[in-house]
């Protein structure tokens, strides 16, 4: 689903970012629903539908009006597997499940923010890209699901300063000095688990 869902919003010219958003709804749903008392096992045609419609919420509240997918063509893309009362209802129960809850802060979010706390400005356009594309990574791997999006996204600025090799720069390191005084030790730990699991991509 994750891929499907880049595709489409490659097809229709929509911010990746986007697809970050949907997924972060979508987890939290799924685990909404799971916790109901009694709640049957989550379907694989139930998990398809909650995928697309939040997309289409994320797109929603993300793209400037007018907005670029429309419920018919989700029905479309569904070969009318699902009508479009099917992802209207889905909608509706998702935002009570969630209480609109439905813009977080992404890990591209907080890379950028980490990014802007830095004091050289230089190679931040590469970094910027690099942390893009761990983004995308990211949103499609289970392993990061249980992981804050802050230490997810502390972690891919550092991981893209070793990349360009910036991780000896005296303006990253006194950036990390800092950041390492105000890590919990679970924060701390956390963080070296994503490193080391970041160390599989774009190596």
């Amino acid at each position: 689903m994750c891929n499907w869902a880049f595709t489409v919003v490659n097809n229709f010219d929509i911010d990746k970012e986007t697809v970050s958003v949907a997924f972060n709804m979508l987890d939290r749903y799924v685990v909404h629903e799971q916790n109901v008392p009694g709640a049957p096992p989550i379907s694989r045609e139930d998990y398809q539908l909650f995928a697309m419609t939040a997309l289409y919420i994320a797109v929603k509240v993300l793209e400037p009006y007018p907005r670029k997918i429309a419920v018919d063509a989700l029905v479309v893309m569904s070969r009318n597997f699902y009508s479009a009362e099917d992802i209207t209802h889905t909608e509706r129960e998702m935002l009570k499940s969630l209480n609109w809850n439905i813009n977080p802060p992404t890990v591209l979010t907080f890379a950028r923010f980490f990014m802007n706390s830095m004091e050289n400005d230089c190679d931040k356009l590469k970094m910027d890209r690099i942390c893009s594309l761990l983004s995308e990574r990211i949103v499609a791997d289970s392993f990061f699901v249980p992981l804050k999006d802050s230490m997810i996204g502390l972690a891919c600025v550092m991981h893209a300063a070793q990349l360009i090799g910036l991780s000896d720069d005296y303006a990253m390191s006194h950036f990390l000095g800092q950041v390492h005084r105000v890590c919990s030790r679970e924060d701390a730990s956390s963080l070296k688990a994503i490193l080391k699991k970041l160390g599989t991509f774009l190596s």
